[in-house]
């Protein structure tokens, strides 16, 4: 049984709150900003900069279980510029998307990460 974006997202605040990584106000905050914008939990949670990529990886490993093609998603680049590759039309599955849409803002905001 999967579970749904809400039960997620209600599993990645406990997790952040039981290790005070961000305080019941900032998980408030962050549910309103979530429903306000139509916007995950983690990103409005990185989006406001309360937590990094790396404690996400460590407190929610289940955000980033959920595609081995999240690797694949990353473009390369080649002497013309990226590469789109076989993966880049849309996809039902939020992993996937949640793993491009981080790859093309990493690109667009010229990060390594």
């Amino acid at each position: 049984m999967t579970q749904t974006n809400s039960d997620s997202g209600q599993e990645l605040l406990k997790a952040l709150l039981a290790a005070q990584i961000i305080s019941q106000a900032q998980a408030d905050l962050a549910q309103q900003d979530s429903q306000n914008m139509s916007m995950s939990l983690d990103e409005v949670l990185l989006a406001r900069r309360w937590v990094s990529e790396e404690a996400l990886k460590e407190h929610a490993p289940w955000l980033f279980q959920s595609s081995e093609t999240a690797s694949q998603v990353k473009s390369s680049e080649n002497n013309s510029g990226p590469v789109v590759t076989e993966n880049s039309g849309s996809s039902d599955d939020y992993g996937t998307n949640l793993a491009r849409y981080r790859s093309l803002m990493r690109d667009i905001l010229g990060q390594e990460g």
